[in-house]
């Protein structure tokens, strides 16, 4: 009997935050595996392959965080209690669609705690359940206090949760370790033992087109007399965007690109601390969703990929994954996961202590590179990628929750 999947990701058709990549790449690899996957989510532009059977339910509000920051704090309220709201009336259509696949397994790949906590409860079948958490800090380290303390009130749902699911996916030990922390679970085996550690999957290198360094500068109308730092996603206050720019100001010979659209961080104050480190010339900003389809480009035109972010923040990062699929190697920083990946399997370089004096001296270090060492470093990209994909992802997935 054909195997059926639902995946639960309210974002996935957006053109925001790392959904779409996420559910298309493991979609895409479990239908591979003669997996019959159904995507549920609130309607967007975007739009997944013929494979997947897309599920869309229209929304009356917008849920773009960006739209809610002129409210100050109050936005954050605002903006939680609508998405709360929201929830509930997806989690409803997944019921009924659970009714027409009633022998499906459910992937929750983003979901908001008090809801999928009271749906588990709920329902007579969450040992067909599965999630990921993508985010583990559950304490008061966020920029925001409305986000700190709302991730502080999370806990006890995240444990409930924790405790109705089968299994509970995170990309990196570090991420499982700060879960069962945040959560006071570390002594009780029956709840640490569903966490599972699986890479951040991201398609294969041989499966996309490579556009080269030059072609894809030209096309892009950058400069190329300088070196290319990207930095790819949604802006976000946990990227630490500041360090990178005072260390700029010590790389004279690095220009830095920044594209996608913002999230809870601006281009506009972006772009103040650049003008604060007089580096605003070396910075071009692409204030946009950038869709897959020319993400060959940005990454072709880059030398390095940037991913530096706050010390608080626990996960290897979508962006430096993806970075492999061009055979792009990753300047990263701030995260232990991230450091974990990156000097574990020798595909870039990892700023520690992070501070601006040390990108700034990897910077001008991998500024005089030469071309064996560009290969070299491609190589173990390449040998990176294989172990990684988004298919060896979908066996995971397949022998732990759709045998």
């Amino acid at each position: 009997m054909k195997k059926t999947l639902i995946i639960y990701s309210p974002g996935v058709f957006s053109q925001r935050g790392h959904a779409f990549d996420y559910v298309q790449g493991l979609g895409m690899a479990l239908s591979m595996q003669d997996v019959e996957v159904h995507v549920l989510g609130w309607d967007g532009p975007l739009h997944l392959p013929g494979d997947i059977y897309e599920h869309r339910v229209p929304v009356a509000n917008s849920l773009n965080r960006t739209d809610y920051r002129r409210y100050g704090l109050l936005g954050d309220v605002f903006w939680g209690v609508l998405r709360i709201r929201q929830q509930r009336e997806l989690s409803e259509e997944l019921l009924r669609l659970h009714s027409d696949l009633p022998v499906a397994s459910v992937l929750f790949e983003t979901f908001e705690y008090v809801d999928l906590a009271r749906l588990l409860k709920k329902i007579s079948w969450p040992d067909k359940c599965f999630c990921i958490f993508h985010d583990t800090n559950f304490n008061i380290r966020h920029t925001s206090i409305i986000a700190a303390l709302y991730k502080r009130a999370m806990r006890s749902y995240a444990r409930n949760i924790l405790k109705s699911v089968s299994t509970a996916y995170v990309h990196g030990q570090e991420m499982a370790n700060n879960l069962t922390a945040s959560l006071g679970i570390v002594h009780k085996q029956e709840l640490v033992g569903k966490i599972c550690v699986i890479p951040y999957g991201a398609p294969h290198p041989d499966d996309v087109e490579i556009v080269d360094r030059q072609t894809a500068q030209s096309v892009l109308d950058l400069p190329q007399d300088k070196n290319i730092l990207l930095a790819f996603g949604t802006l976000r206050r946990d990227k630490n965007f500041t360090v990178v720019l005072q260390a700029l100001n010590s790389a004279p010979d690095w220009c830095l690109v920044v594209a996608g659209p913002e999230g809870d961080y601006t281009y506009a104050a972006l772009l103040a601390t650049a003008r604060e480190h007089n580096v605003c010339d070396r910075v071009r900003i692409f204030n946009e969703f950038i869709p897959p389809e020319k993400h060959a480009l940005y990454f072709g035109s880059a030398d390095v990929v940037v991913n530096i972010y706050d010390l608080s923040v626990r996960h290897e990062s979508g962006t430096a994954q993806k970075a492999r699929t061009f055979l792009k190697p990753v300047l990263g920083g701030g995260t232990p996961d991230l450091g974990k990946y990156i000097t574990s399997q020798g595909v870039g370089w990892y700023a520690d202590p992070l501070t601006s004096e040390t990108i700034a001296s990897l910077l001008n270090v991998i500024g005089q590179f030469d071309d064996s060492e560009w290969l070299s470093i491609r190589n173990r990209i390449y040998q990176c990628a294989n172990e990684k994909s988004w298919k060896s992802i979908s066996i995971i997935v397949l022998e732990n929750n759709l045998r």
